[in-house]
């Protein structure tokens, strides 16, 4: 069970619940201590968005990639059992993937990385592939475009291309009467290539 407020869990707590705590306290605690709990609860709360905890929004639906469905598919076959993923010794579901995840890391060379740096990496794909950034906080399940762009990452390619973008652009509407600029040409774009090559 998570976190609760008198008998009620987090994602059930209301303003009336809150009232209903307060008043309650206010027969055995100071007025002092009450007024901290007040500032705790409101605390925790505004974290609780901050951080874009799911149970406070409810139940979202979390599209699954067909190459991630697959996947899921293969391994229920491959363990002929009800459970994805299940303990081989017990038969029964796993209830802790971090031995898996540790040995995996360690196999891969990356023992620091930590499965919430996946989201991240999953965010900079997207965003490096043309996605926008709305679809990045929906995949995400963000309630703030903020938080998103915390997790979303662009590459250097990739704003070398969307600078490319422009400069061809450009290109394409200047004549070329107006690429001189008191008889110093404007630069025309360059590749990646020559720049690196210099």
């Amino acid at each position: 069970m998570g976190p609760v407020l008198g008998h009620l869990p987090l994602d059930k707590i209301t303003k009336a619940a809150v009232v209903e705590v307060i008043h309650q306290q206010r027969a055995s605690h100071k007025p002092a201590s009450i007024k901290r709990v007040l500032v705790l609860v409101r605390y925790l709360y505004n974290l609780a968005m901050e951080w874009d905890i799911p149970v406070l929004t409810g139940a979202r639906h979390v599209p699954l990639s067909d190459q991630a469905l697959g996947l899921l598919a293969s391994r229920r076959e491959a363990t002929n059992s009800e459970w994805v993923f299940t303990n081989p010794k017990t038969g029964k579901p796993c209830i802790t993937v971090f031995h898996s995840w540790d040995s995996a890391r360690q196999r891969a060379g990356l023992p620091d990385l930590r499965i919430h740096d996946l989201r991240h990496s999953f965010a900079s794909f997207l965003i490096n592939a043309g996605r926008s950034l709305y679809e990045v906080q929906k995949l995400l399940g963000h309630t703030q475009v903020k938080t998103t762009q915390r997790y979303a990452h662009l590459s250097n390619a990739t704003l070398l291309h969307a600078s490319n973008e422009v400069g061809a652009l450009l290109s394409q509407q200047m004549t070329p009467a107006a690429m001189t600029l008191h008889k110093t040409p404007i630069a025309v774009p360059i590749t990646a290539t020559q720049v690196l090559t210099g």
